[in-house]
């Protein structure tokens, strides 16, 4: 297994951290399972873009979990 960078760390752990399967990450990011389990694996590298996604909705997650 290949070490994961910086961004494919992070994608792992606030999916992990978020307690959702691939599966259910990809649904609410609105990607595929394959693209998050290739992110997980190390094969491929993840998007700036998708990257920033998924900061804006653990911001957004976090704002709610607060506001109750």
């Amino acid at each position: 297994m290949k070490d994961l960078t910086e961004r494919q760390q992070k994608l792992k752990r606030i999916r992990e951290s978020w307690g959702m399967t691939q599966k259910q990450f990809a649904e609410v990011i609105g990607m595929s399972t394959r693209s998050i389990e290739d992110y997980d694996r190390g094969i491929n590298e993840v998007p700036v873009a998708v990257d920033r996604l998924i900061d804006f909705i653990a911001k957004e997650r976090e704002a709610q979990s607060n506001a109750s």
